[in-house]
């Protein structure tokens, strides 16, 4: 027994030299695994501009066509608006997915950046309730809003509009077929949205992590998604100089409260 120790003990330092690289060997590994990760950003970044930017010239030509069909004078079924509405309805789900993307190699390359300009907040949160009316309705959600008029502000519009469309569709998701509550106000030098269901809610404990990456409310299983919503959110709120907070009990559903300000000083 007392051989197999010494024999043992002899081995450590080779078995060592075998499992733990020298400083020389760890620097280059971390180089070589700090490269991999910034390549894949970057593949990450054009991937999601390629897949986003040829879809934004095809549903502005459907919304055209969209748009001619609902003329009095055409001749244009409604079985054939109806799925006009819908196409639409899946370009616009499909660019925002793929904008997310975007936002999410810029959020972990620490690229996120706010492009602010005159943004008429009503307008985006008007046009965000009419885009998830229909999608409501299908869920079983009547969605009420009351909208300020002419809320103006040096914002990120895409920014703004990513955001409603989130809270939104997250209201939709976990609104339990009851009535989802939509508004906006000007209080002061900011813009106050809110966004309300009275669906499944959530508890304390997980409230304090679903802005994290990742994080979820239910299991994967119970919702579809990948719990990234909310942190896109958090994060487009930030770089907007604003703040989202949740309100919550499980059961009794969940109000999101974006305030943003409507000047940069």
């Amino acid at each position: 027994m007392a051989t197999k120790i010494r024999k043992l003990s002899d081995d450590v330092p080779r078995l060592c030299a075998h499992t733990v690289p020298p400083l020389s060997r760890q620097a280059q590994i971390l180089t070589e695994l700090t490269q991999a990760v910034h390549a894949r950003d970057a593949f990450i970044a054009i991937a999601a501009h390629e897949l986003r930017n040829p879809m934004t010239p095809i549903l502005g030509y459907v919304e055209h066509i969209l748009s001619v069909s609902r003329r009095p004078e055409s001749e244009c079924s409604e079985a054939i608006i109806l799925g006009l509405e819908r196409l639409t309805g899946l370009i616009t789900e499909y660019i925002k997915r793929a904008t997310t993307l975007l936002d999410i190699s810029r959020i972990t390359a620490g690229k996120l950046r706010a492009e602010f300009s005159l943004v008429d907040v009503s307008a985006i949160m008007r046009e965000s309730v009419h885009r998830h009316q229909a999608g409501a309705e299908c869920s079983g959600c009547r969605v009420e809003s009351s909208i300020e008029g002419e809320v103006f502000g040096l914002l990120d519009q895409l920014a703004v509009e990513q955001v409603a469309d989130n809270l939104l569709s997250n209201a939709v998701k976990y609104g339990a077929g009851e009535p989802i509550e939509v508004s906006l106000v000007r209080n002061g030098a900011e813009a106050r949205c809110t966004v309300r269901d009275h669906g499944i809610g959530i508890s304390e404990d997980d409230q304090a992590r679903i802005f994290g990456a990742f994080e979820r409310a239910v299991t994967r299983r119970e919702q579809g998604g990948f719990g990234i919503g909310l942190w896109v959110v958090r994060q487009l709120v930030d770089t907007m100089h604003g703040q989202i907070l949740v309100t919550s009990r499980p059961g009794q559903g969940s109000t999101f409260t974006v305030t943003l300000p409507l000047s940069l000083t």
